[in-house]
């Protein structure tokens, strides 16, 4: 809940966003309600980098924490070490929380989207691993998590194509814009593993890097027309129409699973319960 909370914040659209001397305008000045949010902001922040550590602090305490990367780190630390290292864990700990919870279960989401309106394309990529993994490819291309990168900000004076950037300027890459150029994605608003494919006519198309982001702040985890169960075409847009905040989301779809045997069917079932 507190990652998604924070992704609301996040996305919120406000002047300030893109005028940055708008953040000196007081509280109280009529069409300042963003101060209000950022404060909120700070405090859920604050409420995400703290609540998986005191969470694991208190399993530790009673002897009944899961392996994990925090537990691991506490273990880790002594009296003796650097006291920045806790607030460290803390922010390492938060953003691989709200990231694994929000974004990756958008991502697993919007898959069985994919499978729901190209039914023909989720019956081959059954047919071996290449294409399953050329349809997370696509499915990361075609809808990636966010529709633009994480602000950056520039530490030094940079020129590209011509602009100037000076020092201290705020800087989104436009993901979504990246992978759609025809340059180097044909038919770019069509859904195609076969881009992802190796074959005798056409090159393998760039792997869709640019949705997990760029620089020191990129991603870690990067290491026939479509009919309905009646028959009826299928609305293209359905899966292609962003929600609101900073997460793009399907919007509320049915979809029935089926496990293609009973040994695929234990497996999965003996992964969940561990």
């Amino acid at each position: 809940m507190l990652a998604e909370k924070m992704t609301r914040l996040v996305g919120a659209k406000f002047l300030v966003n893109v005028l940055s001397f708008m953040k000196y305008i007081p509280e109280w000045m009529p069409g300042a309600g963003f101060q209000k949010l950022a404060a909120d902001a700070r405090k859920t922040t604050q409420e995400l980098l703290d609540t998986p550590l005191e969470a694991t602090k208190l399993e530790i305490a009673s002897g009944s924490t899961a392996p994990s990367f925090v537990r691991n780190a506490l273990n880790e630390i002594t009296d003796d070490s650097d006291p920045e290292l806790l607030q460290d864990l803390k922010d390492v700990a938060g953003s691989m929380y709200a990231a694994g919870t929000n974004l990756t279960l958008s991502m697993i989401h919007q898959l069985f989207a994919v499978f729901a309106v190209f039914p023909n394309v989720q019956r081959r990529v059954q047919e071996e691993l290449d294409r399953f993994l050329a349809l997370l490819k696509e499915s990361i291309r075609w809808t990636l998590g966010t529709g633009f990168s994480t602000p950056r900000l520039s530490t030094e004076e940079d020129v590209y194509r011509g602009w100037k950037i000076p020092t201290g300027s705020i800087i989104i890459s436009n993901s979504w814009g990246i992978l759609r150029d025809e340059n180097f994605y044909p038919d770019a608003y069509v859904f195609k593993t076969e881009r992802f494919l190796p074959n005798g006519t056409n090159p393998v198309q760039p792997d869709p890097l640019a949705a997990f982001g760029f620089g020191r702040r990129i991603c870690p985890g990067k290491h026939l027309p479509p009919r309905d169960e009646d028959g009826n075409e299928v609305d293209l847009n359905y899966v292609f129409q962003p929600g609101s905040g900073f997460v793009l989301r399907a919007p509320p779809f049915s979809v029935t699973i089926r496990p293609r045997s009973k040994i695929i069917e234990s497996v999965v079932r003996e992964a969940f319960n561990g």
